[in-house]
């Protein structure tokens, strides 16, 4: 049986040590730009960037004191990065959506995350102050274009998701990146990277502030998760007693039948030898007779 003592309180040390940061994670489908615009905030090339499934695990870089930046695996690959995924976002004290604007519209299964996402939070109100939304668009794409597409996903997120009055950016990776690798400052700040960057950065201080109600929620919901798993434990122990007592009742059948069919057998036998006993208690009767008749014949002649 698990020691779940012991596995409940590796997990509690697990989050005092991980409340004494403040942890950036980002969500979205894959290749909407996530690994690349964290890349972007760090100015160097920590996380993969390509156009195929490359970050299956959470990967983390540490982006200023007591900051990390954490990248996770697309939502629409594999179940088993939905997965992985899903089990970073609790200790988020933030989390940062990317969407490509060039795609078109927040996807069915994107809306389908956000909701699913809140559930790790302490409130849905909170969830909100603690959400960002990233649009990542190229260069040449239509500006007026990207506005009505900006307006749609926004308002699909109030609709689908009832979320509405949380910070909302639109950055452009490719110019930021020239800007930055040539000095050019128009360039910086129209990618939109540094106003993300700015806001950020501001919050720190108050998502640490923070960390001692994360902590209280995330040690709730592992007491939750003990308890299931407690409950579960119950009922599988309860399950096998039932498939062993049933086990023990057929067994213990089968040997009464095979007694009963013993002592059947045995009452035969004894009937059958009572019935021969007659029987031969009765010729021995007759033979008596005969023989005595046989004696006053013989006296007659």
């Amino acid at each position: 049986m698990k020691d779940y003592v012991a596995m409940f309180q590796q997990k509690i040390a697990e989050i005092d040590q991980e409340v004494k940061a403040v942890y950036i994670v980002n969500a979205g489908n894959m290749n909407h730009g996530k690994s690349s615009l964290f890349n972007s905030l760090l100015d160097c090339i920590h996380f993969a960037e390509e156009d195929i499934r490359t970050t299956v695990m959470a990967d983390k870089a540490l982006w200023q004191d007591n900051v990390y930046l954490v990248d996770t695996p697309g939502l629409d690959a594999e179940d088993i990065d939905d997965n992985e995924a899903y089990k970073t976002y609790p200790k988020a004290n933030v989390i940062v959506f990317v969407h490509t604007l060039g795609t078109g519209e927040l996807h069915a299964k994107e809306l389908e995350a956000i909701n699913k996402i809140k559930t790790f939070f302490v409130s849905e109100d909170f969830f909100w102050q603690h959400f960002c939304l990233v649009l990542t668009a190229a260069d040449a794409q239509d500006e007026e274009n990207l506005a009505k597409i900006k307006g749609k996903i926004l308002l699909d997120v109030k609709n689908v998701c009832g979320g509405e009055n949380f910070r909302t950016f639109v950055v452009s990776n490719p110019r930021y990146r020239k800007g930055r690798d040539e000095g050019k400052k128009v360039l910086l700040n129209k990618s939109g990277m540094m106003e993300l960057r700015d806001y950020l950065q501001s919050q720190v201080d108050e998502w640490l502030a923070e960390n001692d109600v994360i902590r209280k929620t995330r040690i709730h919901r592992e007491k939750e998760e003990l308890q299931k798993q407690l409950e579960q434990e119950r009922t599988n122990i309860e399950k096998t007693m039932e498939v062993k007592e049933a086990a023990r009742k057929a067994k213990q059948q089968i040997i009464i039948s095979k007694l009963e069919n013993i002592l059947g057998e045995q009452r035969e036998r004894e009937e059958e030898l009572k019935s021969r006993t007659a029987r031969l208690s009765d010729l021995k009767h007759r033979l008596k007779i005969l023989r005595e008749k046989h004696e006053k014949d013989k006296a007659k002649f």
